[in-house]
């Protein structure tokens, strides 16, 4: 059993050496080379930054709904759709959260802004160039040393052998699907921008309301001019 936790301990050894000798960014990547890592190197000394890009945008309407419908038409008129939705207020104001593909993110912004009065807007972007190439570098070697315990299995006649391989296949196997799973959401959010869109009703005063309005106005003015 000594010699199999011994070749056990080659294999993981072997692969971690292997990552070590990975290509340097910008160095060219060979045909079966993730399509992420190619997308980032694939031009030599210019970088393709892989962005998950998200907004928050608040419009003010007289409609709500009828806002919501048409701000689901822009969605999937770019190839979109609806991620969730939901009501508040008792249809007061309407919530919507939109996956839209990046290249068309700004210009549905735009658009999305024109369905009423905005009152809140922001956009961020978050860097994952690394993350996914070092993701996708740990997935190579993963497999690899799957695969190598998988045809150690098929030689291991021992019973206590044969466990101690298939615990060690386990954990590798664990770790890939992990890893799998980690990078298509990453590929997800990268693909399709993610935007959060709030409709509110817009508010009328009354007659008391304008009053306390002007009021309340009147007396920020006594301490701030600007």
């Amino acid at each position: 059993m000594k010699n199999y936790f011994k070749i056990i301990t080659a294999i993981l050894l072997g692969t971690a050496l292997s990552a070590c000798s990975l290509p340097e960014r910008g160095a060219p990547l060979d045909a079966a080379a993730p399509l992420a890592a190619q997308r980032a190197l694939e031009q030599p000394g210019v970088e393709q930054r892989l962005l998950i890009r998200k907004a928050s945008l608040t419009i003010e309407t007289d409609d709500v709904r009828a806002i919501a419908g048409k701000a689901q038409e822009l969605t999937k008129a770019v190839g979109g759709y609806v991620e969730s939705s939901s009501t508040y207020h008792e249809g007061q104001s309407f919530f919507l959260a939109l996956r839209v593909p990046d290249a068309r993110f700004e210009n549905f912004l735009d658009d999305l802004s024109k369905l009423g009065k905005v009152k809140d807007k922001s956009a961020s972007a978050q860097d994952v160039t690394e993350e996914v190439i070092d993701a996708e570098a740990r997935l190579k070697n993963l497999v690899v040393t799957r695969d190598r315990l998988r045809k150690l299995l098929e030689r291991t006649a021992d019973v206590k052998d044969v466990i101690a391989v298939e615990r060690e296949l386990s954990r590798v196997q664990g770790e890939i699907e992990s890893l799998e799973a980690r990078l298509k959401r990453l590929r997800s959010q990268v693909q399709l921008s993610t935007v959060n869109l709030r409709i509110e009703r817009r508010m009328i005063l009354g007659p008391l309301g304008y009053l306390s309005w002007t009021l309340w106005w009147g007396l920020s003015k006594l301490f701030v001019i600007r």
